[in-house]
């Protein structure tokens, strides 16, 4: 449960500062030299952790918003229900 809490908080941290920078997440995103080191590390370690895998062509893009679709993916990843929602769906 204390884990679960570590991740769930370190995603929303991670989704808030999306939310206002925009976001497209990568296993190794390719970023620009003047994009926030923070944001850098957030964008790193939730990929560790599988929760975020990258856009198609492997970028940040901090243009970007995140979609409502793209938040609660990242939610649902977060809090580990990733099996749950699959077998929700049939």
């Amino acid at each position: 449960m204390k884990n679960t809490k570590k991740v769930f908080s370190m995603a929303l941290a991670g989704a808030l500062a999306f939310g206002s920078v925009g976001a497209a997440f990568a296993a190794a995103p390719e970023m620009k030299p003047d994009t926030d080191k923070k944001v850098v590390e957030a964008v790193e370690r939730l990929s560790a952790f599988g929760i975020v895998n990258g856009m198609d062509d492997g970028k940040y893009h901090e243009e970007m918003k995140v979609t409502r679709e793209q938040f609660a993916k990242l939610l649902v990843e977060a809090l580990g229900l990733g099996s749950a929602a699959e077998a929700a769906k049939g």
